[in-house]
């Protein structure tokens, strides 16, 4: 790489080309899949990503921050700030730009009054560098051969958009994401749209989100988000699932269940994903400790739809 200036400032809007472009070439992603933190994030500002130009001219590196609401109860929420779509050309890495947009991102979410901040990443070490805090999540395998539940109300073969996102508001999960009516339509439906993708719903109860994938002659199953009234929907909306898995030995569910306990569940085991990474912005430690201790424990959940 030639000697350069580098010059971190954020984009506008009329730039939002060069930073879908820079994406698409170091993740190799469609660029559909970028467009839609412009596009369809009802929390975007003009402004909320960062870039780093070489010579004031060619954009050669890139953070985004999405913006998030985190409801920690019926009255009280967290302004969160995500992170991400961190991203340099490859001639331009290991000279320390991504670490000063890093840093100017913290001073942003500082000067936005965001109070947390949440991040996925298989390179942990380049963020604990800068204060992300490794978060592991709880998530549990389920033998589909051991779990046996008469399946007293069949879920139905549609779903209400608005009926669910009733049901994910009801009784939140603490430091739930709040969800719009736009955000659910235009960025989780997204995730909920992919082939072998499957909306399992008990009207007025509950619901799961199911994930099946074929390879060869083995079939991968994993349960990616799901919301229940009570213990005894949540048991049989796991059955529901089961009764469309038949074929996969061992169910993923992305997260613990709500009120059902491990115990409770035969054929059930307890495991934990990297990955996740926090970081304290506005908070009190207290404040910040009880957080990590809610996401570690399995109470808290980040669902996939709501990765950044």
């Amino acid at each position: 790489m030639k000697n350069c200036d580098i010059t971190l400032r954020p984009l506008s809007v009329s730039e939002h080309a060069l930073a879908l472009d820079l994406w698409g070439t170091v993740f190799s992603v469609e660029r559909a899949y970028f467009e839609r933190y412009y596009l369809a994030d009802p929390w975007y500002r003009p402004g909320d990503t960062l870039g780093g130009f070489a010579d004031n001219k060619a954009l050669v590196s890139a953070v985004h921050i999405c913006r998030r609401q985190l409801a920690v109860s019926p009255m009280r929420s967290l302004f969160c700030g995500g992170i991400a779509n961190v991203a340099t050309l490859p001639e331009y890495r290991n000279i320390g730009i991504s670490h000063k947009l890093l840093t100017s991102a913290t001073k942003f979410m500082e000067d936005q009054k965001m109070q947390f901040s949440l991040l996925s990443t298989s390179v942990p070490n380049h963020y604990a560098a800068l204060g992300w805090e490794a978060v592991p999540l709880p998530y549990c395998e389920l033998k589909s051969s051991e779990f046996h539940i008469e399946i007293l109300q069949k879920e139905s073969t549609g779903y209400d958009m608005v009926a669910l996102q009733e049901l994910y508001a009801a009784g939140a999960r603490p430091y739930q994401l709040i969800r719009t009516p736009s955000y659910f339509d235009n960025w989780v439906q997204r995730e909920w749209r992919k082939p072998g993708c499957r909306v399992v719903a008990i009207p007025g109860k509950g619901y799961a989100v199911l994930a099946i994938n074929t390879k060869g002659n083995t079939v991968e199953a994993a349960l990616i988000e799901m919301r229940a009234i009570d213990a005894d929907v949540e048991r049989h909306l796991i059955a529901n699932v089961l009764s469309n898995v038949n074929s996969a030995e061992i169910i993923e569910f992305s997260a613990l269940p709500q009120f059902c306990k491990l115990s409770e569940l035969p054929g059930a085991n307890l495991r934990f994903r990297s990955g996740a990474m926090v970081r304290n912005i506005g908070m009190s430690a207290e404040s910040y400790r009880a957080a990590i201790d809610s996401f570690t424990s399995g109470d808290a959940v980040w669902w996939g739809s709501d990765h950044f």
